[in-house]
């Protein structure tokens, strides 16, 4: 298939406006090959990745530990039998229960974020014998219908309502607002420890410290929302362990699968699991915890920590906002971020589209916060090094002295 060929299959097969979308920001070619923080196109151009397929890609492309375990497993089994002991299932499971905060330590497994964040809702209802669930504004917790009726941009809801009742949003990093929402006894509090989707919006130190005294005193569920955020993203295999906490529900997904494998995870306590003891059936999957994507997610978790992911997002994340608050420019309003999960405010979403352009013609792929246009977000892959950190602020400077000159001959 040429490229006209492909062109057309995207238009006429996939969606139109999606093909536009990509072509806009100048990625309108094939991808053939990726390694690391670089994908090769169709082209001949190598393209710098600090987008990470929206935080999937925390491993690079084809981590070669993924990869091989990826390989192996294939020799042997595919899809489980549902029937049998899965013991790729197990030492996923044992492994998630060694690594995440505290006592959380039984897993349902899933194919996706959103499917993770589905299943938490329905625990923290079944569990609780409550309805109501609290989320915060500009949240992003997926699509589906009730991930979707956690959701804080009205363009990505309004097609589908009414959605599910019972969904309430009150701002994110406001304390008092969370303890008023508390009064109605709600099943769960579900939260991103930082919001990605709104802009990257990390809160102050302590907000989840308070938010899990006040749902524990209030006899409400914590759902934490790590879908994004986890493997180590922020600086923390986990964000919440920026504040010590463990939630009663953690999700995730994205980078657990290695940048291979979809897989979702839903994380819970002893006693939010007490709801499957007499029916183990009461949620499933027929895809989740298949023998594939649980081999790609134990490498995926091994390979975090033996290289020390959470390591160099702090290192390589700190250099990257420090680089970036170097450049002087008066269009951006905002730089802020956790690791290598970094959001740059601008004046507006064109200004923001204009420097997107930018960067894209230089090789680098980017995009905005889905929440929030004005926002650009940086989320390369953990393994991105000091001199890719070094190629893309010299870009970014280009781009941003090219769309001054651009705006200041308009003006």
């Amino acid at each position: 298939m040429d490229n006209k060929q492909l062109v057309n299959a995207y238009k006429e097969n996939i969606s139109e406006g999606l093909f536009n979308l990509v072509a806009f920001l100048g990625f309108d070619t094939e991808e053939m090959t990726a390694s690391g923080c670089e994908v090769k196109t169709a082209d001949g151009r190598v393209l710098l990745d600090f987008l990470g397929s929206f935080g999937a890609l925390n491993h690079g492309h084809l981590h070669p530990k993924v990869v091989n375990a990826v390989k192996e497993k294939l020799s042997s089994m595919g899809l489980s039998s549902k029937v049998l002991l899965n013991g790729d299932q197990a030492r996923l499971a044992k492994k998630l229960a060694d690594l995440t905060p505290g006592n959380l330590c039984y897993s349902f497994f899933s194919n996706s974020g959103t499917e993770a964040v589905e299943a938490a809702i329905k625990f923290a209802k079944a569990r609780t014998g409550r309805q109501g669930i609290v989320h915060t504004a500009g949240s992003y917790h997926g699509k589906s219908l009730g991930s979707l009726s956690a959701a804080g941009r009205e363009s990505f809801r309004k097609a589908f309502e009414p959605l599910l009742p019972s969904f309430s949003s009150i701002e994110f990093d406001d304390i008092d607002a969370l303890k008023n929402a508390m009064e109605s006894k709600p099943a769960a509090f579900i939260v991103e420890p930082v919001q990605g989707e709104a802009g990257v919006r990390v809160p102050r130190k302590g907000y989840l410290a308070a938010a899990r005294e006040i749902t524990e005193e209030a006899g409400v569920l914590l759902i934490a929302d790590e879908v994004q955020t986890g493997i180590g993203r922020t600086g923390k295999l986990f964000a919440c362990e920026h504040d010590g906490i463990q939630p009663d529900i953690l999700c995730l997904a994205k980078s657990l699968g290695g940048g291979l494998m979809p897989i979702g995870a839903t994380v819970a306590t002893a006693d939010v699991w007490s709801l499957f003891d007499e029916n183990p059936l009461l949620h499933s999957s027929t895809f989740g915890g298949n023998h594939i994507a649980c081999a790609a997610a134990i490498a995926a978790l091994d390979a975090a920590v033996e290289e020390d992911f959470s390591r160099n997002a702090e290192l390589m994340g700190t250099k990257l906002m420090d680089g970036l608050r170097e450049i002087d420019s008066s269009l951006v309003l905002d730089i802020r971020g956790q690791g290598l999960l970094v959001g740059v405010q601008f004046k507006n979403s064109d200004v923001a589209s204009i420097i997107m352009s930018g960067l894209a013609n230089d090789g680098i792929m980017i995009a905005y916060t889905l929440n929030n246009p004005e926002v650009i977000r940086l989320e390369p892959p953990l393994v991105v090094n000091e001199s890719q950190i070094d190629r893309f602020l010299e870009c970014f400077a280009k781009a941003l002295k090219s769309t001054e000159d651009l705006l200041s001959e308009l003006e």
